[in-house]
């Protein structure tokens, strides 16, 4: 689980299967005592997590209100896949005051017809010396296997939320999308050239369910 050590009072982590309302399923990370701080953003943090081939994941994130320095704003947490999509969420006060986990739990994407949630998958990468190097990639590949949770301090009130399906306590139901177009894997077929990670160790990407399993309207 993330702890921002700029942001303590709220704790970020991934889960699977279904059970992100359970407090003991967040997905193991390989640096698990302590967060580190990216050296290119020092409002950044970063953890490593052992990702499942083919598994819907979540974005879990909770509040303690006793520490938490914005307890009495609205919070976005914002998420951006690899692949492009992602969605956010807000979190008014009361949300904050409610200890129990929050989750974001699909992927939405603006098309002619209207908003479309869709699952958000680990996809395995093939790394292999056979495979040419897609020189679309270059400059892409730091955004490859990354998963991106922004936190904001919004003070404008949320829009009144619609109707969701959602299930389960602590959920908080607002959330945006992205433009139709504007996400697709980096590696689409799932292959890399391994010339092109120069040593970098990536096992997956992340991306979206091919079918819809929602739809609504603004």
């Amino acid at each position: 689980m993330a702890i921002h050590p700029r942001l303590p009072g709220m704790i970020v982590r991934v889960s699977v299967d279904d059970k992100h309302a359970d407090d003991e399923h967040g997905l193991p990370e390989y640096d698990e005592d302590e967060a580190e701080v990216d050296s290119h953003d020092p409002t950044a943090c970063v953890k490593y997590i052992e990702a499942i081939s083919g598994a819907r994941f979540y974005i879990d994130y909770s509040f303690n209100r006793r520490i938490f320095r914005h307890a009495n704003n609205n919070i976005e947490v914002d998420v951006e896949l690899d692949c492009g999509a992602g969605c956010a969420e807000f979190s008014r006060p009361r949300d904050i005051y409610d200890p129990a986990w929050k989750s974001l739990e699909w992927a939405a994407r603006d098309t002619h017809n209207g908003r479309i949630k869709q699952s958000m998958l680990f996809s395995e990468l093939i790394i292999s010396e056979d495979v040419a190097p897609d020189k679309a990639l270059i400059g892409k590949l730091a955004e490859l296997g990354t998963i991106k949770v922004k936190v904001y301090k919004v003070d404008l009130e949320p829009p009144r939320a619609k109707k969701s399906s959602r299930h389960g306590k602590g959920k908080v139901h607002h959330s945006s999308s992205r433009l139709e177009g504007g996400s697709r894997p980096l590696a689409p077929d799932g292959r890399i050239s391994e010339k092109l990670l120069k040593g970098r160790a990536l096992t997956h990407q992340a991306r979206y369910a091919n079918g819809k399993t929602g739809c609504f309207q603004d």
